[in-house]
C-alpha cells in the first residue's frame, strides 16, 4: 500500500531535497524508523526545518 506520506517522500527525493533521519540533521539521506513509523526531516525553501512522519510519537 502506498500512503500519502510515501508519495510525499518520493516527491522530496525526486526533487533532490536534502533530508535527514534526525532533527539534529546528522543522518543525511536516511529515514527514521523509530517509534513504529517512518519519518524524515527537511528544510523548506525559507530554511525552516520540517518533519514528515507516518505516525505520532505518543
Amino acid at each position: 500500500m502506498t500512503t500519502s506520506t510515501d508519495r510525499a517522500y518520493k516527491r522530496l527525493v525526486s526533487a533532490g531535497v536534502e533530508h535527514w533521519a534526525d532533527p539534529q540533521m546528522s543522518r543525511p539521506g536516511e529515514t527514521n524508523t523509530e517509534h513504529g513509523g517512518r519519518g524524515v526531516y527537511f528544510k523548506d525553501p525559507a530554511g525552516h526545518a520540517l518533519e514528515l512522519i507516518t505516525r505520532p510519537y505518543f
